[in-house]
């Protein structure tokens, strides 16, 4: 079917772009949009993340797109990026700065309610260039062990 947008968000190389099925647009309200910078200590925008959230009928979706830290050595500044943007970005009730479709009296959240965290929603999806590698396996191993349901025995294996 006929899909439509919801909301886009760019911070310099991420591009988030939100769309939903044509017949499920009178559902989508409470749209905002938001960008988290974590470059060079959150003042540049190479790396972050840029988030879209909004209600479906009265499911509260939020979807997340990130550039993390690059290079192996840098886990912790990967996880720190993460942890920035799922905490330090806010969506206000009622939908915000890029509401195609504005919050009406019948909202789900309404105006004057609390402002949500990512992780508030009911429904996250986070996607990305996350930078997490896998070193010091076989590119055949990881495949085995990424198709594999016995995900004990890929931990086990990733910590040797």
């Amino acid at each position: 079917g006929d899909m439509v947008p919801v909301a886009s968000r760019q911070l310099v190389g991420v591009m988030l772009f939100v769309y939903v099925k044509a017949k499920l647009r009178k559902g989508v309200r409470c749209v905002d949009v938001q960008a988290c910078r974590t470059g060079l200590g959150g003042i540049a925008g190479n790396k972050g993340g840029v988030s879209v959230r909004f209600t479906l009928g009265y499911s509260s979706l939020c979807f997340v797109c990130a550039h993390l830290a690059a290079h192996t050595k840098h886990i912790k500044d990967r996880n720190s990026d993460y942890a920035t943007i799922m905490m330090g970005t806010t969506h206000p009730p009622g939908g915000g700065n890029g509401a195609l479709y504005p919050a009406k009296a019948m909202d789900p959240t309404p105006e004057g309610s609390a402002a949500t965290h990512i992780l508030g929603h009911e429904q996250v999806f986070f996607i990305g260039d996350l930078n997490y590698r896998i070193d010091g396996m076989e590119t055949e191993d990881i495949l085995t062990l990424a198709s594999s349901a016995d995900r004990t025995s890929a931990e086990r294996s990733a910590e040797e």
